[in-house]
Parts: structure tokens; C-alpha cells; sequence
């Protein structure tokens, strides 16, 4: 059950109960009143009505007693006697102005009313506030019977009732605050029971996850509001997880820049000490060789100027700062003008360019970033060739309504374990760096994001040339 569910049940609940406590102990009080009345000094609700119908009974039965002879007088009156009751009525009866027989409450006997009874002939119905009497006279032969029926009169005991009714209030109130306490706890219980557990559980995920240990999951699955709240504190782990990776992976790469940085800067610094030392001290002193000290300082200085300029390129994409002008462009004639544009000059590097196209197809790129990608690839051609004069083979398809760029190249290659890694940001697979003069690490990684932020994709196979193939996917215009 949901904790909304929980929360609607506890509020009715929280109405019914005491209402139907209060209720029950209620009419409980109300019966003890009704006892109370009802067995207090006097007859209560229903004495007066028993009197009546007494009265009727005794003078049948007086009139079967006296007036039918003196036989079984005293039996009569016995069966008689059974008909009142002895807490709150007397018989008593005269035969011949004597004591003739009496059962009952003899304390209820008022001379004063049996006087006024007395004055009234043959039947007499008296009272006053404490008491009622009944009067019934007869003849038989030479006797003469008197019957005196006395009934206390209706009334109850205020002062019980009114002890009673105090109490019975007391009770109420004391049920209504008892019933709402006893049923604020339980609902307590029964609501938060359900909220401390999950909170229970996200407390030791929070705990586990602040000690460091990122691969702890919350093990929930209860249908309600605290669920979504645990997959996504997983799902928060998870990614927390994956940046803390990421944050060690860049730190680490951070160490491996600096290291790479400063040996590739230190290579050529150290030649150009060198030879501006051997200059300066005249170990070059033939016009032929300034010339070559002279040429070689330079490439040297190319070289860090290559490197710096990457490196500012890699960084603009990094934090989104090159600005791109992304539009349709016939990748057919923009790849043709491409490769014709450096053919020449890579051809005189060891570096035979072709280009193949296989479908006349359009895309969305940014011409200069693409420029850029392509030289980033056909340098690392250059860097990796094991031969006097490479091969790379530009080749265009459409595949799947996007426009499909494979360069490909006939140099070492790399392991199927190594393909996935060749786009991470200073990754080179001459982990040992004998061979200083190859690239630094960061083409591919330029490659990747400049892609990327043309909304396209980039992976690499083995080629068929039996080299390396990095393959460029770019969304075709609609």
C-alpha cells in the first residue's frame, strides 16, 4: 500500500474510531443510568405500572379470600403475598380490627394514610410524595377485613442518578480522549512504519556512497512513492560512479600529457639547443652547414608549433568554443577538392592519396572542422606508414541515407583490443615512445569530437589495405 493509500485509510480511520468508541461507551453509560434509575429507592420507569396491575390481582383476590369463606384464608393470602414485591411494596390485613397477616416492606406502613384510606368506603387509592396506598375493605358473615397494599412512590434517587450521570460524562470524555490517543499511535505506526523503512534504506545508500563505496545499490521494490526515488538514487550512483571513473581517467590523463607534452616539446627544444649552440660556438662554419642547422631548427620549430596548434584546437572543441558553420555540402565535390588540394604535397611526403566515390550523396558539415579532420588523418597516416611511400584511400558511399567516409591506409595497423581506445584523448599504442617522431595523441581524439559536434559518428576497423580504416558517418540533409 501506498504511502497516499496509508495516509487516506489513517484519516478515516482517525474519524471512525473514536467516534465509534465514544458511541459504544456511550451507550454503555446510558444503560447504567437506566439501571441506576431503575433499581434506585422507588419503582423506577415501570414500579407504578406493576402497582397498578397488583391492585387489580389483589382485589380479585381479596373478594376470592373474604368474601367466599374463612377456608385456607391464610393460603389465599400466601399466594397473594407472591404477586408484590418485597423491597417496595407491603400487604397487610386486618380481620377484625387485629393484625391478620402481612408481607413485605413493613417500613413503607403510613398510619396517616391508612387513616385517610380509612374514611373512604369499600376501595381508597391514596399517596403522598414518598408513598402510595391502596385500600380495600369487605364483610364476611360476622368478620370484617381491612387490606392495606403499600408502594413507594415513583421516584428515583436524584442524588444516585446524578452520581451517575457525572460519572458517565467523565467516562465519555475520558473514552473520547483515550480512543483519539490509542488510535494516533497505531495510525503513527501504521503510516510511518511504511516511511522509515525506505528512508532507513536511503540513509545506508547515502552512508555507503559518502564512505566511497560506488558500487552500493538500493535493493527496493515496493509499488509506491519511495520506488522511483530508489532507482533513480541507483541511477545517481551509477553516473556518480562513472564521473568519479572519468575524473581519475582525466587526472590520469592529465599525468600522461604533461609527461607526453614534455617529452615531445623536450625532443625538438633539445635539437634546436643543439644546433643554435653549435652556431653560436661556429661548429657550423661552412654557408652549407648554417644552411642545414638552419632548416633544422626550423622543422623543430614546426613541429612544436604543430603541437600547440592541436593542442589549442582539441581544447576550443572541448569547452565548446569553435564556432561552426554547419550546412549542406555535396560531399563528392567537397572530398575531391579536398584530396587534390594536398595531393602533391603528401605525395612528396610518402604519402600517395586516391579517392573513390561510390555515391553522389549530401551532408550537413562544417567545412573548415572537416578540413581540419582530414588533415588530422592524413598525418596520421604519414606518422604511422611503415614504408617509403604510403597508401590512403579516400572513399565516399551513402549507407542508410547518411553520408559514409572511409580513409583508409596500408600502414602497421593496430590490435582489435586497441581500436576502441584509439579515440581517447592522448592514447598511443607506443606506450613505450620508441618512436619519438610519431603523433602525440591527440588527432583521433580531435577527430572524434569535431565529428561528434557535427552531429556525426566516427569508429575504427581493420582496413583492407591492411592498415588502419577510420570510418565517418554524417547525416545526410532531408
Amino acid at each position: 500500500m501506498t504511502v497516499k493509500k496509508r495516509l487516506a485509510v489513517s484519516n478515516i480511520i482517525m474519524i471512525i474510531a473514536p467516534v465509534c468508541i465514544t458511541a459504544l461507551v456511550g451507550f454503555l453509560c446510558l444503560i447504567a443510568v437506566y439501571f441506576t434509575m431503575h433499581s434506585s429507592n422507588g419503582l423506577g420507569f415501570s414500579d407504578k405500572n406493576k402497582f397498578y396491575n397488583t391492585i387489580q390481582v389483589a382485589s380479585d383476590a381479596m373478594y376470592e379470600v373474604f368474601e367466599h369463606g374463612r377456608e385456607n384464608r391464610r393460603e389465599r393470602l400466601d399466594i397473594m403475598s407472591t404477586l408484590i414485591d418485597k423491597n417496595s411494596m407491603y400487604m397487610l390485613v386486618y380481620e377484625n380490627g387485629k393484625v391478620f397477616y402481612e408481607s413485605g416492606n413493613a417500613s413503607l406502613k403510613d398510619d396517616s394514610l391508612m387513616n385517610a384510606a380509612t374514611d373512604i368506603e369499600t376501595k381508597a387509592f391514596v399517596s403522598d410524595d414518598n408513598c402510595q396506598l391502596y385500600y380495600y375493605k369487605a364483610d364476611s358473615g360476622n368478620d370484617h377485613y381491612d387490606l392495606f397494599l403499600f408502594n413507594t412512590a415513583s421516584h428515583t434517587d436524584n442524588d444516585s442518578v446524578k452520581t451517575v450521570l457525572i460519572v458517565s460524562v467523565v467516562v465519555v470524555c475520558f473514552a473520547i480522549l483515550i480512543s483519539i490517543l490509542l488510535t494516533n499511535r497505531f495510525l503513527t505506526k501504521f503510516v510511518f512504519k511504511k516511511i522509515e523503512e525506505p528512508l532507513g534504506i536511503l540513509s545506508k545508500g547515502v552512508e555507503e556512497i559518502s564512505n566511497g563505496n560506488l558500487d552500493y545499490r538500493l535493493e527496493y521494490e515496493t509499488e509506491d512513492e519511495f520506488l522511483p526515488v530508489c532507482k533513480n538514487f541507483n541511477y545517481m550512483a551509477g553516473k556518480l560512479k562513472q564521473s568519479v571513473e572519468l575524473l581519475r581517467k582525466n587526472e590520469e590523463n592529465r599525468k600522461e600529457l604533461l609527461l607526453d607534452i614534455s617529452h615531445d616539446l623536450r625532443s625538438p627544444l633539445t635539437s634546436i639547443q643543439a644546433y643554435v649552440e653549435g652556431l653560436s660556438d661556429g661548429i657550423a662554419n661552412t654557408p652549407e652547414k648554417q644552411k642545414r642547422y638552419l632548416e633544422t631548427i626550423k622543422r623543430k620549430t614546426v613541429e612544436i608549433e604543430k603541437m600547440v596548434s592541436s593542442l589549442l584546437s582539441y581544447s576550443k572543441l572541448e569547452m565548446e568554443e569553435f564556432e561552426t558553420d554547419i550546412r549542406k555540402i555535396n560531399m563528392a565535390s567537397f572530398l575531391s577538392e579536398a584530396v587534390n588540394s594536398v595531393w602533391e604535397e603528401y605525395h612528396q611526403r610518402g604519402l600517395d592519396i586516391t579517392f573513390e566515390k561510390k555515391a553522389d550523396v549530401s551532408s550537413k558539415i562544417d567545412e573548415e572542422l572537416y578540413l581540419r579532420v582530414i588533415s588530422n588523418l592524413f598525418e596520421n597516416s604519414l606518422k604511422y606508414k611503415n614504408k617509403p611511400v604510403g597508401k590512403m584511400r579516400v572513399t565516399l558511399e551513402e549507407e542508410e541515407g547518411t553520408a559514409k567516409v572511409s580513409f583508409e591506409d596500408d600502414g602497421p595497423g593496430v590490435g582489435e583490443d586497441q581500436l576502441e581506445k584509439l579515440f581517447e584523448i592522448f592514447y598511443r599504442t607506443d606506450k613505450a615512445r620508441n618512436n619519438p617522431g610519431s603523433g602525440n595523441g591527440i588527432g583521433l581524439a580531435f577527430v572524434k569530437k569535431a565529428v561528434g559536434i557535427m552531429n556525426g559518428k566516427v569508429r575504427a576497423e581493420k582496413s583492407k589495405l591492411g592498415g588502419l580504416s577510420i570510418i565517418i558517418i554524417t547525416e545526410e540533409e532531408k
